[in-house]
């Protein structure tokens, strides 16, 4: 990806891209199941923004803890 600061390439990778792709891919897993007629098993909704928040913020106790 091209054009991006290093901050907010970051920030795609980690938050917005998995958020884009997460919706398709819990369909067609889904979608798998109940075509093999296994039990329908419904994924929850994952809020990648604030995972990848709490990441940051657990790298940056670790960084000002091992200073």
């Amino acid at each position: 990806m091209a054009g991006f600061e290093e901050r907010q390439l970051h920030h795609a990778l980690g938050a917005f891209c998995p958020g884009t792709l997460f919706p398709y891919a819990r369909e067609t897993i889904d979608s798998v199941i109940t075509k093999g007629r296994f039990n329908p098993v419904m994924l929850a909704p994952i809020n990648f923004d604030a995972l990848y928040l709490e990441n940051l913020q657990q790298q940056q106790k670790a960084t000002e803890t091992a200073q």
